[in-house]
């Protein structure tokens, strides 16, 4: 199966795309990244809009890693985006996406 994704990039600045991710634990949410920005896809829901978008205001991205760890303040365990900008610095982003196994079922 095949499903085309909308990414809006801007021809006219040389945009290409340097990556494109399934995030840690999903069979959903994909992740493509841009030297301009990052942006994550639920595509169960759509193939247009992102639902989370990253960029740099100070630096291109020059690579992504995504990581599934403990969040500092809640503890919980969930997709964090480890960006490393062309200067050098590396920023870290949690994603905070709705949980697969929390379907509202108590049976289990």
């Amino acid at each position: 199966d095949r499903l085309a994704l909308e990414m809006a990039l801007n021809v006219s600045s040389d945009e290409f795309i340097l990556q494109a991710d399934w995030l840690p634990g999903s069979q959903v949410h994909l992740a493509v990244t841009t030297p301009s920005f990052v942006k994550v896809y639920d595509l169960s829901l759509d193939a247009i809009s992102p639902v989370k978008c990253l960029s740099l205001l100070t630096s291109s991205i020059v690579g992504l890693s995504l990581v599934r760890c403990a969040h500092p303040t809640s503890g919980q365990r969930g997709p964090t985006a480890l960006i490393l900008a062309a200067d050098g610095t590396l920023y870290s982003e949690p994603f905070h996406l709705p949980d697969p196994s929390a379907s509202g079922d108590a049976s289990d």
